[in-house]
């Protein structure tokens, strides 16, 4: 029931439902190799990032998120996230930082894989909606996968077929 948010660098309980801050957990070093991790990669998005990291100061958390930001618009962040979409824990800080981060198709750009930017032709859609589709695995075997659609919004749409090849 406790999460932590790696960007604010606090931990919350979620026991009650809702987000309490509580005192970081003891993990060794482990949280802090997390955190320098974060904070390399958010230093490699921009020279003026990388001079004041490596001159030993400390971001501020508008820094931090605007070089996510960048980083994961160039492909060379993916964040991870993690919270439990039964109960919603966690699930309202992820959204937000998402929010904060995520390009968006009112950006009109994006960068493939192989680097070249392109724009969109149209966002079929509005901007401001952030869509997925959620599922759980509810039996796996080495060739046959059986997966429940948890949202009710997604009953019944049609995005995997038998047949389809899927990749973890």
């Amino acid at each position: 029931d406790k999460y932590i948010n790696m960007l604010e660098y606090k931990a919350y309980d979620y026991s009650g439902g809702k987000p309490v801050q509580v005192p970081m957990p003891d993990m060794g070093a482990r949280l802090e190799g997390l955190r320098t991790a974060i904070y390399e990669a958010v230093a490699e998005t921009s020279d003026e990032l990388f001079e004041k990291y490596f001159s030993g100061e400390e971001f501020t958390p508008e820094e931090i998120l605007t070089g996510l930001a960048i980083g994961v618009k160039s492909g060379d962040i993916c964040p991870v996230f993690c919270g439990i979409q039964q109960t919603g824990d966690a699930v309202p800080m992820m959204v937000d930082i998402l929010l904060k981060i995520m390009p968006s198709v009112a950006d009109g750009k994006y960068i493939t894989t192989d680097g070249k930017e392109h724009n969109f032709d149209a966002s079929g859609d509005d901007a401001c909606n952030v869509h997925g589709i959620n599922f759980k695995i509810v039996k796996a075997d080495k060739n046959k996968m059986t997966v429940k659609f948890c949202h009710p919004q997604t009953y019944g749409l049609d995005c995997i077929n038998d047949g389809d090849m899927l990749a973890f």
